[in-house]
């Protein structure tokens, strides 16, 4: 990938940079649909070839985010990465209008220590996860590779590889699955290596 490597935005996209040091870096072949990007100082995107996004992105000062290769956002989604975190995405994710935030936005005190509760932490999401409709994903959430997260589940913490999740919180509900994105009867044949 090559720094200031043309995007292709729609005409109702946009990146604001809101202070020095926002750094940008796009693959091939990266489409804004529909996108608002809003980088504070200091803030870091990187994205991978071939990805569509949509949907609010805020990128607050000190922070990162990376997209792998090949990740699509179906529809508008709503990422809020703050506090000096960073979001990880992995290469060929598909979103549907979801939302990620690594801090709750507002902040928490223990009200005999005067301590923060609600510390902010980093998210990642590995290669081929699929986030279904109206789906969150929450600061401390690391979810590995090849996951469907069912529509209207939120993710709080872990959930392992080939996996099917839901609920609030989410919870694994089956286990050793593999998806595509093709509406199909039977495995593609590029999948088949994948079996047990």
């Amino acid at each position: 990938m090559a720094e200031n490597r043309e995007v292709r935005l729609d005409n109702k996209s946009v990146i604001e940079r809101k202070g020095e040091n926002c750094h940008t870096v796009f693959g091939k072949n990266v489409r804004l649909i529909n996108a608002r990007i809003v980088m504070a100082q200091d803030s870091e995107l990187i994205v991978g070839d071939n990805v569509i996004l949509r949907g609010y992105i805020a990128i607050s000062s000190g922070c990162k985010i990376i997209i792998g290769d090949r990740t699509k956002c179906n529809y508008p989604v709503h990422i809020v990465v703050s506090e000096k975190t960073t979001l990880h995405i992995g290469c060929d994710c598909l979103f549907s209008d979801m939302s990620l935030y690594t801090s709750d936005t507002h902040s928490i005190f223990c009200r005999k220590t005067g301590a923060k509760i609600n510390v902010a932490s980093n998210i990642f999401i590995g290669d081929r996860v699929w986030l279904g409709r109206k789906t969150w994903v929450m600061k401390g959430s690391h979810i590995e590779s090849d996951v469907v997260v069912a529509a209207g589940a939120m993710v709080t913490g872990y959930i392992s590889s080939n996996t099917i999740c839901a609920g609030v919180p989410a919870r694994v509900i089956k286990q050793d699955i593999l998806w595509c994105d093709e509406r199909v009867d039977t495995l593609p044949e590029r999948m088949e290596s994948q079996l047990l």
